[in-house]
């Protein structure tokens, strides 16, 4: 059976029209999956930047929408040339405010549109890498507004080699623009018995040890920023929990008492100082490389460089947006773990628990893939005449909601409705659903 995971090229659903077939999955922990999975683990999250083959010259645009309040005038685009969060090549960037003709005397502000082009290997590659640019930019301009701009997503990305032939696109349909993402996201199902056991465990260790409670409170705030737009902020809200974490091991080695603090601290090599400030200082600072971060002095400087570099102003912005997302995942599961094992819960609650990899899509972007065929030149692009960028207007309405062998599924009417140049011609269109940073890929379209 054919899907689409949108990492790749293994896997494509058939058909440009006509109704097509997705699977809601459970995303369960187990590594069994049902034929109905398509399991892309090369595209998981490393530690590591993707390799980029130096001959690689291939330029791309993606193209990101926002809710703002901050408007730019109509027909005045703003400019500028950023590096590459990857590479440190030029990524040239536009921002101007989509205003729709709906018949009124002046148009009508919609979206804010942030506009990339820039060299790397895929137009999916450079959606991702350089996601974190239209964020900074909407961060900007809400600050310089005194105003909120919401968080930019990705509605295109297409290859913009000039002298190319084929062109690889994808037109996404963002989550938060999803007419069904109550049930076209990633979905998870738990237990009602493990939820129950695991909120009465969190409840207890909270009520024993309130830092325990803080770094699940940070936690849970990392998680919603776990996605390619905003991972400093998730490894911010993780170094939080992980110092909460020190103060609950600190607390309960001790129970607060200063005698036992002291025979504590000499485990470390530490021992009373000359104010109680700087001596907790020290003990906590030992804690957290020692019971926090397994020893490991090396990982623990990396995220300090993130997480203090941000919030105590002395890192440099590139270095920490580089940084991060290199980070971001290896923190996550460390901190989870950690919180995980100070829970009283069963050990099989406790592996269900660490088996859920991260999501990070709180509903998942619809997406339509295809090869425009048609030589693009510095006077002739991709897009339909007073349009400016080539777009396949994908629709999918839903037109039934069934349940098959304990999966319910979404029957999707899935068709396009092309504006590109005269003489661009549109390849065989394919459907699926993108989730991210981790791609698990628990979304898929079949042929009816």
């Amino acid at each position: 059976m054919d899907a689409d995971c949108g990492c790749c090229d293994t896997g494509i659903a058939p058909g440009k029209n006509g109704a097509l077939r997705c699977m809601l999955s459970t995303a369960q922990p187990s590594q069994t999956q049902s034929s109905l999975h398509f399991n892309c683990e090369h595209n998981t999250l490393t530690n590591e930047p993707s390799p980029r083959p130096a001959e690689s010259a291939k330029r791309f645009t993606a193209v990101y929408h926002a809710r703002s309040t901050v408007l730019l005038p109509a027909d005045q685009p703003v400019a500028l040339v950023l590096p590459h969060p990857g590479t440190g090549l030029p990524v040239v960037a536009s921002i101007r405010t989509i205003y729709e003709d709906r018949g009124f005397e002046t148009g009508i502000p919609t979206f804010l549109e942030i506009t990339m082009t820039g060299e790397d290997i895929s137009a999916m590659d450079f959606m991702r890498n350089c996601g974190i640019i239209p964020t900074h930019l909407a961060v900007m301009l809400s600050v310089m507004a005194n105003a909120p701009v919401g968080i930019p997503m990705a509605v295109l990305a297409f290859d913009a080699t000039i002298g190319s032939n084929r062109h690889e696109m994808y037109e996404f349909v963002p989550a938060d623009l999803n007419a069904i993402n109550v049930v076209g996201g990633i979905f998870r199902t738990i237990q009602p018995d493990d939820f129950l056991a695991f909120v009465d465990a969190s409840h207890r260790a909270a009520n024993e040890s309130w830092t325990i409670g803080n770094a699940i409170s940070h936690f849970e705030v990392a998680l919603r920023y776990f996605n390619p737009s905003s991972l400093v902020l998730c490894v911010e809200h993780l170094y939080m929990a992980c110092e909460a974490l020190a103060e609950h091991f600190i607390e309960k080695a001790t129970g607060g008492k200063k005698q036992e603090k002291l025979a504590f601290a000499t485990t470390f090599g530490i021992h009373e100082a000359k104010t109680s400030s700087t001596f907790h200082r020290r003990l906590k600072s030992a804690v957290l490389t020692n019971l926090v971060f397994d020893g490991d002095n090396g990982f623990r400087d990396r995220v300090g460089g993130v997480s203090e570099g941000l919030e105590h102003g002395f890192g440099r912005l590139a270095t920490i947006h580089t940084e991060a997302p290199q980070i971001a995942k290896r923190l996550l599961d460390l901190v989870q773990q950690k919180i995980v094992a100070e829970l009283d819960v069963s050990a099989g609650i406790a592996q269900t628990l660490l088996a859920f990899s991260p999501i990070d899509w709180l509903g998942s972007p619809i997406y339509a893939r295809t090869i425009l065929e048609g030589e693009m030149t510095p006077e002739m692009g991709l897009a339909a005449e007073g349009q400016a960028h080539p777009r396949l207007r994908p629709r999918f309405p839903l037109i039934s909601l069934p349940e098959v062998e304990g999966h319910r599924e979404m029957i999707l009417d899935l068709s396009t409705d092309e504006l590109l140049a005269d003489g661009v011609i549109v390849g065989e269109v394919h459907f699926g659903s993108l989730h991210g940073l981790n791609d698990p890929a628990a979304v898929l379209f079949s042929g009816d």
